[in-house]
């Protein structure tokens, strides 16, 4: 009875019975595309290149036709999870009561519901795999150990990374049945699952080599591509070290027996495994030290909670089973305390949450299993994330860049990925070339929903970067009155070339002149490594490089900066750091309209200091002239109120303004001014009668989240005369907006004013004032005209 309560608990913890879809298109998108390539079957070794293998949809997949396989991963992972504690736990104590409180804490701390938590339970079986072996069972064909090692193979063609955590125990376990001259059982059942799991999938054998090849690029730059930080980096660290160090103590102090020839030989492996199970854990948590750090301390917690069913029996007195139990405790609040600050997990749902949701994944089972309408949920979500992201209409297949593939799928257009999905992962030249490969191909699709979206404050055109060369001449805009920029293939591809300037070596911390040129500049960099460095990005990561750049309308900006894209070359100038500027790139007058985006100096340093140790001071420089044929695009929907409001940006005098005024794609994807209140701009015009017209508004964000904005007020004075010791202002228009209680001031509002013509009128005069409390004052101005 109690055997089957505690079944029953693990399956409605591993298997999704309420599938959450993330709230950002980020994750979402990703999501999407695991699902789509299931369902048509895409190629993992050479269409898809990924974090993710071809089961990789089990992550999150919940439409109709993926949620049963879903449910059979999972529910198999449940059993042999199951399996494995039972094992353990029966292990360690022959108190079926104290075996049954284990099996709850160890099912407790494994189903907590909170990010990365899908990733620790994958892991999990690694952990038990080694423990079994090395602890409880010596036999070479136990169900429970055949099991872990065909659930460790599924695991890493879900995610790939969990390669890193099966190798130290597979490498172990071998190395000690055959030291032990028996066969390598395990391995077999992992080589064999793994490639019966492949077939499976829909994969083809020969896609099996590129699909490995291609994965570990995705890994080989996750540690300086991929990179972020936090203030508290130094001491979180010492956190996970000290209970590492607690539980790598405990494995050395109450190691298992002597079970070989060679004495002690196995106990090395053992604590080998641990080792590299408790580095890969660490590199997952801290490389990426974001939401990622529960990855690491979660499975710290769980890992220890396994290890103190495994130790138990070895430790006889009471002061060694009172450190076993401190050592768990202590990863658990460590785990608590990540969940608790990242995550926002209150304390008492942290353990208790994965027991308190029991009824309510139990009903939801029985529903499914029923033929219930659980899904139907689902597939209400779907349409309503699919009304809410319309896309437009088009004619043959699509993709989209950086990212943004739901809205796609949603809405049933003919998806055709490029290799590498999502931007944000070409963070090595390798990866871009594969993407910029592609749209050479005949496979290149015929539309390509095109906006910049960077993340981790990478200078924008390094994500996806040799993509931009090829998107340029092989594509041109057809649509930018949306959120996104529509680029249509073109009948006839163009060349582009890139003709060398300068070749120059810089020195980290110090400003280098970017030569000026007819067209848009070109750079590559090499930064080399120090030895400290190469060791460094093994074990942990290396500072990140910071791209500072000057332009030519005086500012002064920093980015993230790739070294590995750095190296392969990436479009400099001018600074395009959104969608409708990047087709102005198209244009025979670009460097007219983005005169004040041209970069003129650059500097490469670290957020500390101008130099680090793990680099080398001097660094290689080549700039490159990026030729290619511009076409015209002014009859572009779209692009004509772009252009114009660019125009009068470049006329724009700053009075006063608390944050610099400018051009953001705003709701919606709409090109704005945005002028974050206060803020006095004046605008020259042609003296003479006339009508302004203009737009403003305040964006979603001020007054859509939990902190709101108590309003702003929007005035427009008029200028008839500009003396040196300054002018004279008449008001003409006002108006206060507050979205946060009114349903009337959301979006863009349009008003127009007569100019006077007695004086005649020479300038406008923009102004913003915030409310009272000048909270969220993030006001805007777009579609400037006069008529």
């Amino acid at each position: 009875m109690t055997l089957g309560a505690l079944f029953f608990f693990t399956l409605s913890v591993f298997v999704p019975w309420t599938v959450q879809l993330p709230p950002d298109d980020l994750d979402l998108s990703w999501m999407m595309v695991l699902q789509w390539a299931h369902v048509h079957r895409a190629d993992f070794g050479r269409q898809l290149v990924y974090t993710y293998g071809p089961w990789g949809f089990a992550l999150g997949g919940h439409s109709p036709a993926i949620f049963p396989w879903v449910v059979g991963v999972w529910t198999f992972l449940g059993v042999t999870f199951f399996a494995a504690i039972w094992k353990l736990a029966t292990f360690a104590t022959g108190r079926k009561w104290v075996a049954a409180v284990w099996m709850i804490l160890a099912i407790a701390v494994g189903g907590a519901n909170y990010t990365q938590m899908q990733d620790v339970r994958l892991f999990a079986m690694c952990w038990l795999l080694l423990l079994l072996h090395f602890y409880v069972d010596e036999r070479p064909w136990p169900v429970s150990k055949v099991l872990l090692a065909a659930a460790m193979a599924l695991g890493c063609q879900i995610k790939f990374s969990l390669v890193f955590m099966a190798a130290p125990v597979l490498g172990a376990v071998t190395v000690d049945q055959i030291w032990r001259r028996r066969m390598p059982s395990l391995l077999i059942v992992f080589l064999a699952s793994y490639l019966g799991f492949w077939l499976a999938a829909y994969q083809h054998l020969a896609s099996l080599f590129p699909y490995l090849a291609n994965s570990w690029r995705v890994v080989s730059g996750y540690a300086e591509g991929a990179s972020v930080g936090m203030r508290s980096d130094d001491v979180d660290l010492l956190r996970y070290l000290i209970g590492g160090l607690l539980l790598l103590g405990a494995a050395c102090v109450f190691r298992p027996r002597n079970q070989a020839p060679g004495g002690g030989r196995m106990y090395w492996l053992a604590i080998v495994a641990l080792v590299g199970m408790l580095w890969t854990a660490f590199k997952g948590g801290y490389v990426r030290h974001d939401l990622h750090e529960m990855l690491a301390t979660s499975s710290l917690s769980l890992m220890s909670v396994f290890y103190l069913a495994a130790l138990w029996p070895r430790a006889r007195f009471f002061m060694s089973r009172a450190f076993l139990i401190a050592m768990s405790a202590t990863a658990i609040w460590l785990a608590w305390g990540s969940a608790n600050r990242l995550g926002r997990v209150p304390t008492q749902q942290y353990l208790a949450g994965s027991i308190l949701a029991l009824p309510e994944r139990v009903g939801v089972a029985m529903e499914w299993a029923g033929g219930g309408s659980v899904l139907e949920d689902y597939n209400q979500r779907d349409l309503t994330a699919a009304n809410a992201t319309r896309v437009p209409r088009v004619q043959g297949s699509v993709d989209s860049y950086s990212w943004g593939q739901a809205p796609l799928l949603l809405n049933g257009l003919d998806y055709q990925p490029r290799p590498v999905f999502q931007s944000l992962l070409t963070y090595t030249t390798a990866l871009g070339r594969l993407n910029a490969e592609f749209l050479r191909s005949a496979r290149a699709p015929g539309t390509i929903f095109f906006e910049i979206q960077p993340i981790d404050y990478h200078y924008p055109a390094q994500e996806d970067a040799l993509s931009w060369p090829e998107l340029l001449t092989r594509y041109q805009p057809a649509d930018a009155t949306g959120p996104r920029l529509v680029l249509r293939q073109s009948s006839l591809a163009r060349d582009f070339s890139l003709v060398p300037i300068q070749t120059t070596t810089a020195e980290l911390g110090h400003w280098t002149a970017v030569p000026d040129a007819d067209d848009p500049i070109w750079v590559t960099m090499k930064i080399h490594p120090t030895a400290l460095g190469r060791l460094m990005r093994l074990i942990y990561k290396t500072p990140p490089l910071l791209l500072g750049i000057k332009t030519r309308s005086g500012d002064v900006e920093s980015y993230r900066l790739i070294r590995d894209v750095a190296e392969g070359g990436f479009l400099l100038s001018p600074r395009t750091w959104e969608h409708m500027a990047f087709a102005t790139l198209y244009a025979p007058n670009w460097k007219e309209k983005l005169a004040g985006a041209g970069v003129t100096q650059l500097a490469v340093s670290f957020a500390q200091s101008e130099s680090s140790p793990c680099f080398e001071d001097q660094y290689e420089l080549t700039f490159w002239r990026l030729k290619f044929p511009h076409v015209e695009i002014s009859q572009v929907p779209g692009m004509a109120n772009y252009l114009n409001l660019r125009d009068w940006v470049a006329r724009m005098r700053i009075v006063h303004a608390e944050e610099p005024p400018e051009l953001i794609a705003g709701d919606a994807g709409k090109i704005v001014l945005a002028a974050a209140a206060p803020s006095r701009l004046i605008f020259p015009i042609s003296s003479g009668s006339g009508r302004f017209r203009f737009s403003f508004g305040l964006l979603d964000k001020s007054f859509m989240e939990w902190e709101v904005t108590d309003g702003v007020e929007f005035r427009v004075y008029t200028i008839d005369q500009i003396k040196p010791d300054g002018f004279d202002a008449k008001l003409a228009w006002s108006r206060t907006l507050d979205p946060a209680n009114s349903r009337l001031d959301w979006g863009p509002q349009t008003a127009e004013i007569q100019l006077p013509d007695k004086p005649p009128a020479v300038a406008v005069y923009l102004e913003t004032v915030p409310g009272p409390k000048h909270v969220r004052s993030w006001s805007y101005w777009t579609d400037l005209q006069i008529r």
